[in-house]
């Protein structure tokens, strides 16, 4: 069922971590409500982010077709009313690593006009069968996006473009669990509604909103991905007889003799 939003008041909003201080350090922090009150914790992380930022994407194994999300590191407003405002944030934030697959970017974000569901819908055979993974190529959000509006949600997308951990943000999204709108508190609304990447049952709609010209980041989706063919061995056994064959060819030439 639909949550019934609460405004947050300014004066409530939880700090924001900054790149400067705990990220710098390997150190992530955040804030969030928890039972009505507000806390701050620390995830000590294996390596520091910067070990991670720009990594070389690997495509997932053994899939032939995927989708990648991730939550913006940057920041925007929700005052647009236009879903393709969204869309072209997303993009903006996904061409920020150049070792993503080209494709398209979409918003997880619901507006007015169009909802979150309906903005990455990618049809209903794909709707129905094509997973999704973070961007580290590994991590598996949901194994379709129907299964990520029922609420079948295996890990939060709380990594950036860039496979960073950006854990514990609140997140635009103007939607419900199932991806409809919050009537009245979608993007473009005063009071939009925002989704917390840290659980999962919350991930997309926590009931919590803020003033639209307040910045969050945004959940971003890419299109239907094709992952590479791979030769079969058979076809491989071919071309690398092929390649022998050519090169002793090249190597009877050169040493056949000249005419006198």
């Amino acid at each position: 069922m639909p949550k019934t939003p609460a405004i947050m008041p300014p004066a409530a909003w939880p700090p924001r971590a900054t790149a400067s201080e705990d990220d710098r350090r390997g150190v992530l922090g955040w804030d969030g409500p928890w039972l009505g009150a507000s806390f701050t914790a620390v995830c000590l992380l294996g390596a520091s982010s910067a070990a991670l930022a720009t990594p070389t994407f690997v495509p997932p194994a053994g899939v032939t077709q995927y989708r990648l999300a991730f939550v913006t590191d940057g920041l925007t407003t929700a005052t647009s009313t236009a879903e393709s405002t969204y869309n072209d944030f997303a993009t903006s934030q996904a061409d920020g690593n150049s070792s993503l697959p080209s494709t398209l970017w979409y918003a997880i974000t619901s507006t007015s006009t169009e909802s979150a569901a309906s903005n990455i819908s990618c049809g209903t055979s794909c709707n129905a069968n094509v997973p999704i993974f973070l961007v580290d190529g590994t991590t598996e959000v949901a194994t379709s996006t129907n299964a990520l509006f029922a609420g079948s949600i295996l890990n939060l997308i709380d990594e950036d473009e860039n496979g960073s951990p950006n854990f514990g943000a609140y997140v635009w999204t103007g939607s419900n669990a199932d991806g409809t709108g919050v009537s009245g508190q979608q993007l473009g609304t005063s009071t939009p509604v925002t989704g917390w990447d840290f659980f999962t049952s919350d991930m997309l709609s926590t009931g919590f909103a803020y003033p639209d010209a307040s910045t969050q980041p945004i959940y971003a989706i890419s299109g239907v991905i094709t992952a590479p063919s791979v030769p079969e061995p058979a076809t491989l056994s071919v071309l690398a007889l092929g390649g022998v064959a050519t090169g002793l060819v090249r190597r009877l030439r050169r040493k056949r003799p000249s005419k006198a």
